[in-house]
Formats: structure tokens, sequence, C-alpha cells
């Protein structure tokens, strides 16, 4: 019986050792919060509103530098991307999609704080994407320096305010991070001319057409492709008017005269300039060919 009550207090000692043991493991394996891990926005939601100029510069050496940067900036509410030759409005839902991104709260993880670490990465000046947000007094907002994506993929590395911290923060800008005008404008550039006002007369170098019962169908068939097509790009210099140019002008129900100007370019495509933006666009030799077989269809060839 002795025994016994010593071998139950032996189990009973064990058990007790071992239960402790476990509460250590357990203890030791609870996550804790990392001490360089920072949760906040890029940009405080009470500051977005006071952004009146967004740049981004892109490094690209196959490129001339004036190739490399994109500037936005805020006109009358709406951001415009300002060009020597003219203004271009920018798709304001990807203004509001930019912005909620940059003033969402994400994780901050500090990576390294040496200069040393900027080219591994891809922070160096050959390789970075740069966001600068300007007040409208030119003030500095947030200047951002993004590197490369980690291999995950997920995360991208970003120095904060052109300070010398590399942190790691969730991807939610890549699909901003470009130069490209085709991303930020909508190059359906006669997508809502039409909706109050149809055309009512076409005139194309000398002749000239009016709507009638008969023709209704193409003027349609005309104003439907006009609202549709896509222009690959804007053309950033003064418009070109050479002996191979083409006049068109569409006249709406409201008199408004839109005047548009076709000037072929090498390799097969077109400048399209047109007087209600006062812009010039390229457009495919596609889009130029569809519109000439609806004009031959409406009136005879030249």
């Amino acid at each position: 019986m002795k025994n016994f009550f010593k071998l139950k207090k032996y189990t009973q000692g064990l058990i007790f050792v071992n239960i402790f043991f476990l509460l250590v493991l357990l203890f030791v394996n609870i996550p804790k919060a990392e001490a360089n891990i920072f949760n906040t926005s890029l940009v405080l939601k009470q500051n977005i509103e006071h952004i009146d100029e967004i740049i981004f510069t892109i490094p690209d050496n196959s490129l001339p530098p004036r190739f490399n940067e994109l500037r936005l900036i805020k006109k009358k509410d709406k951001f415009i991307l300002s060009t020597k030759t003219g203004e271009y409005k920018v798709q304001p839902a990807l203004i509001e999609r930019l912005f909620s991104a940059l003033s969402t709260r994400q994780n901050f993880k500090l990576v390294s704080d040496s200069v040393k670490q900027y080219f591994n990465f891809g922070l160096d000046e050959d390789h970075a994407a740069r966001l600068q947000l300007l007040r409208s007094d030119k003030t500095i907002i947030g200047d951002f320096v993004f590197g490369k994506n980690d291999t995950l993929g997920i995360n991208r590395y970003v120095r904060i305010d052109a300070r010398t911290k590399i942190f790691i923060m969730p991807d939610v800008l890549a699909s901003f991070l470009t130069v490209s005008s085709n991303f930020w404008l909508d190059l359906q550039i006669y997508k809502y001319r039409f909706e109050k006002n149809s055309i009512q007369l076409i005139k194309k170098n000398k002749g000239s057409i009016i709507r009638s019962n008969k023709n209704e169908k193409v003027f349609d068939e005309l104003q439907t492709f006009l609202k549709q097509f896509s222009c690959i790009d804007i053309f950033p210099a003064l418009p070109l008017n050479n002996a191979k140019s083409e006049e068109l002008n569409l006249i709406l129900g409201s008199g408004e005269n839109i005047k548009i100007i076709f000037t072929p370019m090498e390799g097969g495509d077109f400048i399209l300039f047109d007087s209600s933006s006062n812009n010039s666009y390229v457009i495919s030799g596609y889009t130029k060919r569809r519109i000439d077989s609806i004009l031959n269809s409406i009136a005879p060839k030249d």
C-alpha cells in the first residue's frame, strides 16, 4: 500500500511537470506583435482633398527623360494630363481608386535602414518608381519610392517621404505605377458626344449630306462606331496638317461643328485632331478605314 501511494504521488508529479512544460511551450509560441510592424496609410484621409498634383516617375533608359514622367494636375476638381500642346481629362474613377489605396491603412514592416540595400530591393534611381503628391503651393504631401516585389509577388518594398528606411507593404498600388497615358485617359473620345445631340449634317472635303429618313440608319451606324472606337494613344505634339490630310465636319442638332482632321503616319496609323477638345490622338489604320467605309455608304466616294 505504501508503494502504491508513492507511485501515485510520482505519477501526479510527472503529470504536473508535463503540464508545466506544455504551458511554457504554448507561451513561447504565442504570436507577438512585432515592434517593427506599423499599421498606417501612405496618406491621411484628411489630406487627400489637398492633393493638387500627382507626379509619377518610372525610369526607362530606352526612352528620352520626358517620357519617364507623368504629371496629373487638378483643374476644377478634376485631374488632367497636361502636355505642351493640350490637356486631356483623366478618368475620375481611376483617381478615386488611387486615392482609396493611398488612404487605406496597411501593414508596413521595417526591413532595413541601409542605403547600401537600395539596389537589392530595386530602390535605386535606375530602377525605382516614384510617386509625388503636391499641394497647389507645391509643398509635398507625400513622396514615395517603390522598388521590387517580394518573392511571393504580393508585397512591395517602399521608401516613405524619401527617408532611408526600407519597408515592405502589400502591393496595392501596382496597377497605378505607370506613365502610360492610355491607362489614365479614356480614349473613347466620342463616347458621350451624341447621347443628346445626333449628327444632322456631314461635310467631307467639298461634299455634304443631310440626315434623312433614307440614310438615318447609316448616320446612326457612324455615331455608334464613333462612340465605341478607342484611340491608340494621345499625340503629344502640334497636330500635323499636310497635303494628305483629310477633313471631316460633323454638324450636330445644336449647330455645333466637330471638325476632325486625319493625317497619315508612317506605319499605317493616323493622327486624329479633334476640334471639340482641341487635342490630337493616334488611331489605327483599321479605325480610319472603318470610318471611310461608313462615310462612303452615306455619300458617293470623292
